[in-house]
């Protein structure tokens, strides 16, 4: 073997026993016996770079041992919590072990009945008692949110915030924008959803327009108009076409405008465009806004 500078896991042999008796080296001779009895082994497997820890726990002290390993505990034999941790190698040096018990806790067999009693719930400190119950809360919950998931979907909503200082193609990049996330039930109107978004942004429900983003074949997302008032009353779920996440962009108005409501969009003669500027000093694109103009407008309008 060629030994290097650097730190090893000794796993030479160690044996330890169930049951240990300290009498001889104790400097005055005590009221009860120095036997104690083996309660628990912490066992590493691995070396000295990493590796998984278990304990095997002998609760009650008569015998029967468990194995705790990460969440899962099982019931285990006597030899294969005490000695197969022993470490060591076997005679067959070919095989090497790499696991060997860690440390050991022993209780003082005269005070095992105390020690050992049951616990009571006035043992339990307050805040470990408080955070059972909110584990306890959180798991039900989940499992809530599990068993409901059908019902609900996920709709990302974006502003022209997010379209601010986007350099690449498109309106934004869907790896680095930051949606405003809801989660709502697939039920849900485009009436109730609207009057959501606009508590949300903190708008009247007249200043928002939601406009649904769709994926092109090209790779490209663009806006796509909802007809509102046919729409009003159908889910989110029929409207999204069951994309989930649904992806939509939500119009507001300026506040400079000095309206009260967003204007009228005709879905079969206007158009709405979004405008960017290229500075060719400094090679930087802005976002400019957006604009309806009617699908028959010329450039030189």
């Amino acid at each position: 073997m060629i030994l290097t500078d650097a730190n090893i896991k000794i796993n030479d042999r160690f044996e330890f026993p169930e049951r240990l008796t300290l009498d001889e080296f104790l400097q005055k001779k005590e009221k009860t016996s120095a036997i104690y009895l083996l309660h628990a082994v912490l066992v590493h497997s691995g070396d000295n770079h990493g590796g998984h820890y278990v304990v095997y726990i002998n609760p009650k002290g008569d015998g029967k041992w468990c194995k705790f390993d990460d969440d899962v505990v099982s019931r285990c034999t006597k030899p294969e919590a005490i000695d197969h941790n022993f470490g060591g190698q076997d005679d067959d040096l070919t095989v090497r072990h790499c696991t060997n018990a860690y440390m050991l806790v022993y209780i003082r067999e005269s005070d095992m009945n105390e020690i050992l009693e049951p616990v009571c719930e006035k043992d339990i400190p307050d805040s470990l008692t408080a955070r059972l119950n909110e584990e306890r809360k959180l798991e039900a919950l989940k499992r809530k949110e599990r068993t409901e998931a059908h019902l609900y979907m996920n709709v990302h909503v974006l502003t022209e915030d997010n379209f601010c200082g986007h350099q690449g193609n498109d309106l934004f990049d869907t790896e680095k924008v930051n949606y405003r996330g809801f989660k709502v039930k697939k039920t849900t109107t485009l009436a109730e959803y609207m009057e959501i978004i606009a508590e949300n942004l903190k708008y009247p429900v007249q200043q928002i327009r939601p406009w649904p983003f769709h994926c092109r074949q090209n790779q490209t997302f663009r806006p796509t108009v909802l007809d509102l008032e046919a729409d009003f009353s159908k889910q989110v779920s029929e409207l999204s076409e069951q994309e989930n996440p649904w992806v939509i962009f939500v119009e507001t108005l300026p506040p400079e405008s000095g309206k009260q409501e967003l204007p009228p969009f005709d879905k079969d003669s206007d158009v709405l465009l979004f405008l960017k500027l290229y500075d060719p000093r400094t090679k930087s694109i802005s976002y400019v806004g957006h604009l309806y103009v009617p699908i028959s407008a010329k450039a030189s309008k």
